[in-house]
């Protein structure tokens, strides 16, 4: 594609050829299931990658990798700490706080429940996932309304397991099913140069 850009000069624009920048790679749904899996997403074209998801359901998401073999990095690897902020309806109360976890078999998306009628979601911006000399890696922005509480949450989490990952698989913690009316999700590269 080509993109506007100013000239050498900065005098004027002119068109050129996109270099790079973060792109569209897939997008989608939920598949009526109780769970999502987003396989042979990452590649060695890009380094890092921006998930972004809204899933209108009382339930709260869960998170694996995928490993370049298929099968899920599911041992007790993953660790996670990260803030909320959130405000209770009924009088306006504004609280806070850490939350934290280690050694378990996922990671958190949402970490609190949604409801039927107001989505919860966040973005995830997943690290380097294709090295496999490194962790598995993400950090992310959440929100979540349950009825009763607003709340905004943004955390980090580490999978100690060394492996080029592929894709990722999410589902809800109460098994909920994300459907093609309730979960959407798209998945960006960010070129390496």
């Amino acid at each position: 594609g080509q993109v506007l850009k100013m000239n050498s000069g900065a005098t004027a624009p002119e068109w050129a050829a996109d270099s790079g920048g973060m792109v569209l790679l897939s997008q989608g749904t939920g598949a009526g299931a109780s769970s999502l899996t987003i396989d042979n997403v990452f590649t060695s074209t890009y380094k890092h990658y921006k998930f972004v998801y809204s899933w209108a359901e009382d339930d709260w998401v869960k998170f694996r990798w995928v490993k370049s073999d298929g099968s899920e990095a599911s041992t007790s690897e993953y660790a996670w700490a990260g803030y909320n902020v959130n405000v209770k309806w009924s009088d306006n109360t504004v609280s806070d706080g850490n939350y934290r976890n280690k050694e378990v078999d996922y990671a958190p998306l949402t970490y609190w429940d949604g409801q039927n009628n107001t989505p919860s979601g966040g973005e995830v911006f997943f690290m380097d996932p294709c090295n496999a000399s490194t962790d598995g890696t993400f950090v992310g922005t959440f929100y979540c309304d349950d009825g009763t509480k607003n709340y905004w949450h943004s955390h980090g989490s580490n999978c100690r397991v060394e492996n080029a990952f592929r894709g990722i698989h999410i589902w809800g913690q109460g098994g909920d099913n994300m459907t093609s009316s309730n979960f959407f999700w798209s998945m960006y590269g960010f070129s390496r140069t």
